[in-house]
C-alpha cells in the first residue's frame, strides 16, 4: 500500500489514532485476504500432520522398547527407558513453540478488540521454550540431576 492509502484506511478503520500514525515515519498495514486463509489451512494441516506423526513415532518407539526389554539387561533397558521418556517429555516442550502460531492464526482468522496483548502473551509463551527445555533436560536426564542434587 502506498503511505496516503495507508492513512485512508487508518482514517476510515480508526480515526483517533491518526496523529500517533501520522508522525511514524515506517509503518505498514496488512489486510485480510484469500492467501491468508491459505496460509492459516496450510498451518492447520501441517499441525495436523505433525502431530499424527508424533504419536505414530511415539507408539513406534514404545513397541520397539517392549521388544528390547527381552533382549538386554534389566540395568540396560532400565537405561534405554529413561532415554526415552526423557526424549518424548523434551519433543512435548517443542509444543510451547506452536502456541505462538496457533495464536497467529486465530488472531489471522478473527479480528477483535486487544489483539495486539493477546499477540505479546502467545510471543512470551513461545520465549518460555529455551527455559522449559532447559529444565525438561535437566530434570529428565539422570547425569545433570545427580550434578545439580548430589
Amino acid at each position: 500500500m502506498k503511505r496516503e492509502d495507508q492513512m485512508a484506511h487508518i482514517v476510515s478503520k480508526c480515526p483517533e489514532f491518526i496523529n500517533q500514525f501520522s508522525i511514524l515515519s515506517n509503518f505498514a498495514i496488512y489486510e485480510f485476504n484469500i492467501w491468508s486463509l491459505f496460509l492459516a489451512g496450510g498451518a492447520c494441516l501441517g499441525a495436523l500432520v505433525c502431530g499424527a506423526a508424533f504419536t505414530l513415532i511415539t507408539m513406534d518407539i514404545f513397541r520397539m522398547l517392549k521388544t528390547l526389554q527381552k533382549k538386554v539387561s534389566a540395568t540396560s533397558f532400565k537405561k534405554y527407558q529413561n532415554a526415552v521418556k526423557s526424549l518424548l517429555v523434551q519433543f512435548a516442550t517443542s509444543g510451547l513453540l506452536l502456541v505462538p502460531l496457533s495464536g497467529f492464526v486465530l488472531f489471522t482468522l478473527s479480528t477483535f478488540e486487544r489483539a495486539q496483548v493477546f499477540v505479546e502473551i502467545t510471543l512470551l509463551i513461545g520465549a518460555l521454550h529455551p527455559i522449559v527445555n532447559a529444565i525438561v533436560l535437566t530434570m529428565t536426564t539422570s547425569q545433570f540431576r545427580d550434578v545439580l542434587f548430589g
